[in-house]
């Protein structure tokens, strides 16, 4: 489990190693050279990533070089939290050539920032459980989250990650009740899901379609790469430590244990988990 802090890191240094190449290159090079150019050679993700920068809807345009191209710049951006986002015209020709697939939608989603794709993902496949858990975090009231969280649980039924979520709603709603019972469920299921590597892959293809470099898709995919379920789950993790000390008033001691013993199963859950990123080991541990 050692090893698996480092995940979080190795976007990163993927990223300062290709800083540094194209750093020796430009400063030997004429400004003509100093334009990292797009790849065409398809590129595969790495096996475990996990670092985060915040989301933005940032442009960068690909039809003309700009200094954004160049691999320092593109480093300083996510150093600031600034993910670049490509038209959804460029990507047009990506999704027809792959027959608007879920994958490719959800690729397309990631790299554009266009909520219309996901409107098209939900309209086309209802049922699928990475458009559900997307969808759930793009809903604009809590019955509608609701539904969709309920949908997802029922989709994959082996993944904790839906009854987890479910039991949040449950709790800012003032049941707690049918939160702890959503929590039990969750302690039963062997699984926790929350599609990390599949949302980097199918946007790592959308940028490496979209003109991108080889490196510059693998760099942007991973450091996009968001986890909107863990507000939800370091609010359950809160909202189980105040229960338990509302018991512990009352005097019933064996309720209060009872509820401590779910907020460590989940925090364990968070840091046993095999796509494991460094921030969710800290919220687990938290």
């Amino acid at each position: 489990m050692r090893g698996m802090v480092f995940v979080g890191t190795l976007a990163v240094v993927l990223v300062v190693g290709l800083a540094a190449f194209v750093h020796a290159r430009v400063a030997s090079s004429p400004p003509a050279a100093q334009f990292v150019a797009p790849s065409s050679a398809a590129a595969e993700l790495p096996a475990r990533r996990g670092h985060r920068v915040p989301e933005t809807t940032a442009f960068l345009p690909m039809q003309t070089p700009t200094n954004d191209l160049a691999a320092t710049n593109l480093y300083a951006r996510f150093t600031k939290g600034d993910i670049p986002r490509v038209s959804r015209e460029q990507l047009e020709p990506y999704l027809a050539q792959h027959h608007r697939s879920v994958e490719a939608l959800l690729g397309a989603l990631r790299a554009s920032g266009d909520d219309a794709l996901l409107k098209e993902a939900k309209e086309r496949f209802p049922n699928d459980p990475r458009v559900q858990f997307a969808a759930a975090f793009k809903s604009e009231s809590a019955e509608e989250r609701q539904s969709w969280l309920e949908k997802f649980k029922q989709s994959d039924p082996d993944n904790s990650l839906g009854s987890y979520l479910l039991a949040g709603e449950h709790f800012k709603a003032g049941q707690a009740e049918q939160a702890l019972q959503e929590l039990a469920t969750a302690g039963g299921k062997a699984g926790f899901n929350n599609y990390l590597m599949d949302f980097m892959q199918n946007a790592e293809e959308a940028y490496h379609a979209a003109g991108y470099s080889e490196a510059e898709a693998k760099g942007v995919a991973c450091n996009s790469a968001l986890l909107p379920e863990l507000a939800p789950l370091k609010q359950v993790g809160q909202a189980l430590v105040e229960l338990a000390k509302r018991y512990e008033q009352a005097g019933d001691a064996a309720s209060a244990q009872a509820v401590r013993d779910m907020g460590l199963n989940l925090g364990r859950r968070l840091d046993q988990t095999p796509q494991v990123t460094l921030i969710q080991e800290l919220v687990g541990s938290a």
